[in-house]
């Protein structure tokens, strides 16, 4: 019998305390998570190993240079666009990085705050999961 490897989530979030709940709600639920505080740090942990997707805060996309770069081919991707989930208070943040909604957009999906912890997960599975497999 073969298991199906965890699969991994980038979880960009510059408040510690909503990282910690994020973190711990995917490992609980069987996923691998690497957490950076700041976008500038999510290329470098997308160079370094395989990430299936990436749950980034709003206030966190400083840059148009940097929310690009998480759409480059990295090594763990196998050439796919990373499925996004950015999380906000208000679909505003979205429009302030309009490279997200018009280069993107079928990778990116909202989430608002806040939100109820089976919210957030439903939408992790379905989000980088669409077959909904089961995390080994």
């Amino acid at each position: 019998m073969t298991s199906i490897a965890p699969l991994s989530l980038l979880i960009v979030e510059p408040d510690p305390a909503l990282a910690d709940v994020m973190r711990e709600l995917l490992v609980r639920d069987g996923w691998k998570t690497i957490v950076v505080n700041a976008l500038e740090h999510a290329v470098a942990a997308l160079q370094a190993g395989r990430v299936d997707g990436v749950v980034i805060d709003a206030d966190a996309m400083t840059s148009d240079e940097h929310v690009l770069a998480l759409f480059a081919p990295y090594p763990g991707t196998r050439g796919a666009l990373l499925p996004i989930i950015v999380v906000g208070v208000d679909a505003t943040s979205l429009e302030k990085r309009p490279i997200l909604t018009q280069t993107c957009r079928n990778n990116v999906k909202w989430l608002r705050k806040p939100f109820y912890n089976k919210e957030f997960l439903a939408l992790v599975r379905t989000v980088v999961r669409p077959n909904n497999h089961q995390p080994a």
